[in-house]
């Protein structure tokens, strides 16, 4: 395999190579969950593939799927950043300016409790209608997802 593709498979490997817990990560990985949960609803809500769902601003159907798939599949190899019981304020962060930080801060949750949250919106997506959302489910659980997650993922199939 060659190209784009190839390159963010190389990329999601890599990610799943960390192991530690700081600020940033979770900050990084949550603001990506944050748009994750935005687009889930457009791409769920539709049994077929890409012709039926609304366009979204300058963003074609096709361009919202793949958009989603690809933050499907980062969440699911970057989340072994969020596998902690530390709540927000006690993470580590780096020497970042305030402004930055103190927003973003503010919004930050738990990192397991999103997590888990993540996890098992995934598995519920097995058993969509839409076939993209399967296969895109299925591959991110299956292939994609940090190795120290499968401590959480092990209690939710097993409900």
């Amino acid at each position: 395999m060659t190209g784009r593709v190839a390159q963010q498979k190389r990329y999601r490997k890599l990610l799943q190579t960390i192991s530690f817990v700081n600020g940033v990560n979770v900050m990084v990985w949550q603001e990506c969950y944050r748009a994750w949960c935005i687009l889930t609803p457009m791409v769920t809500a539709t049994r077929d593939s890409p012709p039926n769902m609304p366009a979204d601003g300058n963003r074609t159907p096709e361009q919202i799927q793949h958009e989603w798939q690809n933050l499907t599949f980062f969440l699911a190899s970057f989340c072994g950043c969020c596998d902690t019981d530390l709540s927000p304020d006690t993470l580590a962060m780096p020497l970042l300016p305030a402004e930055f930080l103190d927003k973003r801060r503010k919004n930050m949750q738990p990192p397991r409790e999103t997590l888990e949250q993540f996890i098992t919106m995934v598995h519920e997506q097995l058993v969509s209608e839409n076939r993209f959302v399967r296969d895109t489910a299925r591959e991110a659980l299956c292939n994609e997802l940090h190795p120290s997650a499968l401590a959480v993922l092990c209690p939710i199939l097993q409900a």
